[in-house]
């Protein structure tokens, strides 16, 4: 509530509770355009990337929009014999970005390394140590704490060759491998030389500038980040559901526009100033919130009478008369809007932008002293793809199944040969 420039008492519908990142890593709606070819066209590299690009971009596309994202199979956590570090066994996972996160083989990953790391960047340094934790003598070192640790999407280029520039350099070897997190690329023939023009002969390296990656490794890295502490705001949303919870959203903002109506006996100009509150409270509900009736805002504006033109009808007007004639006026609206709340509530709205395009995979029980971990949790923090295999397996101890196939078969494969 507010009071508006001539001291009325004022409502105003709640924004909705969710808000849009200010900086989303990915996962906005773009409009893609695919190159068409024809005869005699001259194809450049600008041409053929563009082909990849689009190609690329539709698949994370459906993938995002289509499958979701999480893990799809594998990629369980375990603890390591070597401290310090745990196993991630091979899975495939698809990134809040839509890209296909692939572990080939198991994996080991040095959980302190990438902890230490944290710790050490400029950026943000509250991520990873509490404020004012870094003090000396500070007795919570033997305590422990929870990370997470995830999967992001990387590539990295490799088999360099020498452009055809004219250039008489030497090629570039094509020996880098890929795969995984493993850094190839187009190194590897580099030459050092005086990188100042005093006569300084420091060995500087530098990547000629002619070497060009003829291919893209799709490959993978692990990246650790604190446990956010629990907020029982999100955990209500996600006990509700996210149908429920965007219908109580408009729901709510409903029922605050209908609410504080004056009492039997209130004053018409009492009465009145609660009609244009309710009326203003609806029109901000109707532009923050989605109606179907494109007449309603029609009726909205038309909801509170002048109490003139009323004593033209009942003399004498009062509080009580004027409100009767706005709640004849006041419930149809009532019904459309939370119709429209219902309705809208049901068609699933596009997921928001990613803030993090890393896929959370388990989290970790590290103590502080000496950085062992204690327990690996595959399921706080996780989100999973749920596919048709992933419904089997989970739905795989049911016997309904089982039974069905065995009826079917005795129905099917039974002898119909009766002399024997």
């Amino acid at each position: 509530m507010s009071n508006d420039v001539y001291g009325r008492t004022t409502m105003r519908a709640p924004a909705p509770a969710r808000t849009p990142s200010a900086c989303p890593a990915c996962g906005e709606l773009q409009c893609l355009c695919r190159p068409r070819f024809f005869p005699g066209q001259l194809l450049t590299d600008e041409d053929l990337n563009r082909l990849d690009r689009y190609i690329l971009e539709k698949n994370k596309l459906h993938n995002r929009y289509l499958h979701g994202w999480g893990v799809v199979c594998g990629l369980e956590v375990l603890c390591h014999p070597c401290p310090g570090e745990v196993t991630v066994k091979a899975g495939y996972a698809l990134g809040p970005c839509g890209e296909d996160i692939v572990v080939c083989k198991d994996d080991r990953v040095d959980v302190c390394a990438l902890i230490k790391k944290c710790r050490e960047k400029e950026r943000r340094p509250y991520e990873c140590e509490p404020f004012g934790s870094s003090a000396s003598g500070d007795a919570c070192k033997e305590a422990t704490e929870d990370w997470f640790l995830a999967i992001c999407y990387d590539e990295k280029p490799s088999r360099g060759i020498t452009a055809l520039r004219g250039s008489t350099e030497a090629p570039c070897c094509s020996r880098c491998s890929c795969g995984g997190s493993s850094a190839c690329g187009c190194t590897c023939h580099e030459e050092t030389y005086g990188g100042k023009r005093n006569g300084d002969r420091s060995p500087v390296k530098r990547t000629r500038p002619e070497c060009e990656p003829t291919i893209l490794c799709e490959g993978y890295r692990f990246a650790v980040f604190k446990v956010p502490p629990k907020d029982p705001r999100k955990k209500d949303r996600q006990d509700r559901g996210a149908l429920v919870g965007r219908f109580m959203e408009c729901w709510t903002a409903l029922l605050q526009c209908a609410g504080n109506r004056p009492g039997t006996g209130a004053g018409l100009s009492a009465a009145h100033d609660w009609c244009c509150s309710v009326r203003d409270c609806l029109l901000d509900l109707m532009a923050t919130y989605p109606v179907h009736n494109c007449q309603l805002s029609q009726k909205v504006a038309a909801l509170c009478p002048d109490p003139q033109t009323l004593a033209g009808t009942v003399a004498p007007p009062s509080g009580d008369d004027y409100l009767k004639v706005v709640n004849d006026r006041l419930t149809p609206i009532l019904e459309e809007v939370a119709r429209a709340c219902v309705c809208a509530s049901l068609l699933p709205p596009c997921p928001d932008p990613a803030e993090n395009p890393c896929v959370v995979l388990a989290s970790l029980t590290v103590r502080k002293k000496d950085c062992a971990i204690l327990r690996v949790c595959n399921w706080e923090g996780r989100k999973f793809v749920i596919t048709p295999p992933n419904l089997a397996y989970w739905l795989s101890w049911l016997p309904f199944g089982r039974q069905l196939r065995e009826a079917i078969t005795a129905f099917c494969c039974a002898s119909t040969d009766k002399s024997g």
